[in-house]
């Protein structure tokens, strides 16, 4: 894929993620198997786009960071409970974040890495290094170790060892485009297992 591509293919994914936000902040919807018709169920606490939904092994959606509708980067996260149609708030990230990746671990935990961290008056994107886990338990956050690059748009996969590899994604992008190319994140690297006393990424 050339960095044309990358771009057209980030541009699509920020499209669908904002209107999926448009739906989720209006007035959830929900698909009905039965019906295939779609029905209103509770609004978020917060309106918010660009954020990461994650279905939990309890069957909740934990949905964490984005923008609010002013275009202020959230900390916050809510929890949506399919057997009442409501949203809770719950614990709230320890760094501002949007267009991050968030995985469900084999431990129940959630990993939720990188995304864009601010963006200056010159409309050029910073994106963010650090990692943090969610603990469905206690519905807190705890930092844990950063990646070796900033990274935005990436992918975050979890293996069958437990380990979750990251692979491309960009460091830096600005309205001319030129960035995304000199930005672009090429190795990959990979979290250790959550068992492990340290986490920590490993480069490959």
């Amino acid at each position: 894929m050339n960095h044309l591509d990358h771009y057209r293919s980030g541009a699509i994914r920020t499209l669908l993620m904002g209107l999926f936000a448009v739906a989720m902040a209006t007035g959830t919807a929900i698909p009905s198997s039965a019906q295939g018709t779609w029905t209103n169920t509770g609004s978020l606490n917060t309106a918010r786009r660009f954020h990461s939904a994650t279905l939990l092994m309890n069957g909740e959606v934990l949905v964490a960071g984005g923008r609010d509708s002013a275009g202020n980067t959230l900390t916050s996260a809510e929890l949506y409970n399919p057997a009442t149609g409501r949203w809770t708030v719950t614990g709230s990230l320890a760094t501002a974040r949007y267009i991050h990746s968030a995985t469900l671990l084999s431990n129940g935990e959630v990993l939720v890495a990188g995304g864009i961290f601010g963006i200056d008056i010159h409309g050029v994107i910073t994106c963010d290094a650090t990692a943090e886990l969610y603990n469905p338990t206690t519905g807190q956050w705890t930092t844990t170790g950063s990646m070796s690059k900033f990274r935005c748009y990436h992918t975050a996969t979890l293996l069958t060892d437990g380990t979750v590899l990251v692979a491309g994604g960009g460091t830096i992008s600005s309205p001319d485009k030129k960035a995304c190319e000199k930005g672009n994140a090429q190795e990959a690297v990979v979290h250790n297992s959550p068992f492990e006393r340290n986490p920590s990424w490993q480069q490959i």
